[in-house]
């Protein structure tokens, strides 16, 4: 219970990146999926994408878990941003979001893929 509460607490309605000398309030409302690339995490909107220094748990410690879903261990998606699901090899499957994007479902994952699904 606890933990759940202390979750709640970090649940922040924007991410912060930094953007030249300043910083930028990216509200996780127009993110579209969060992708790991290194010791960055691509954070994919609607028509831009920024880059934040951080591992992808971390910041997915600070979102919405109600809203967001991880599905692959480089890919975090929004899960009102899923326009599709489509079958890709070997058992595997792919995620169509509004803008296009194809996210990869981890094998690990796929308990994730029910939850989309059902």
């Amino acid at each position: 219970m606890l933990a759940m509460h202390e979750r709640r607490q970090a649940v922040r309605p924007h991410l912060v990146v930094r953007e030249g000398e300043g910083y930028l309030l990216v509200p996780t409302t127009e993110v579209h999926a969060l992708e790991a690339t290194g010791n960055y995490v691509c954070i994919h909107g609607e028509r831009t994408q920024h880059l934040l220094r951080s591992t992808l748990s971390a910041v997915e410690a600070k979102l919405d878990p109600e809203r967001f879903l991880r599905i692959h261990r480089s890919w975090i998606v929004n899960l009102e941003q899923i326009k599709e699901a489509q079958p890709w090899s070997k058992g595997t499957w792919i995620l169509l979001t509004r803008s296009g994007l194809k996210i990869p479902v981890g094998q690990q994952y796929r308990d994730a893929l029910a939850k989309i699904l059902g």
